[in-house]
């Protein structure tokens, strides 16, 4: 048996706009991150908390992916992201989880 559900006009126009708000939102959300953005040498070195010549020191060594235009240089925000991520190493619980809990 199939249940029916009546509702109102206005109570079915006030579920769409909340329903699209809510999508819209998330669309908003994901475009955000998606979206690359660039951050000078002061500001990578505060996203990453570490000292102006420490990020020097990466640089001059190529151990952290940057661009350079002039004497500028410029670290893409998701790059660098990547670049912590490889130095991640796995705490015994995620390593019994990707084995399958042995």
């Amino acid at each position: 048996m199939n249940d029916v559900i009546v509702i109102s006009k206005d109570e079915l126009e006030r579920m769409i706009r909340t329903s699209l708000k809510e999508v819209l939102s998330e669309v908003k959300e994901v475009k955000q991150t998606t979206e690359d953005e660039f951050l000078d040498l002061q500001g990578a070195a505060k996203y990453l908390k570490l000292k102006v010549t420490t990020i020097y020191g990466y640089t001059s060594q190529s151990q952290i992916p940057f661009i350079k235009r002039g004497k500028k240089l410029y670290f893409e925000k998701s790059k660098l992201e990547e670049w912590l991520k490889e130095g991640k190493h796995e705490s015994i619980s995620e390593i019994h989880k990707r084995l399958g809990g042995r």
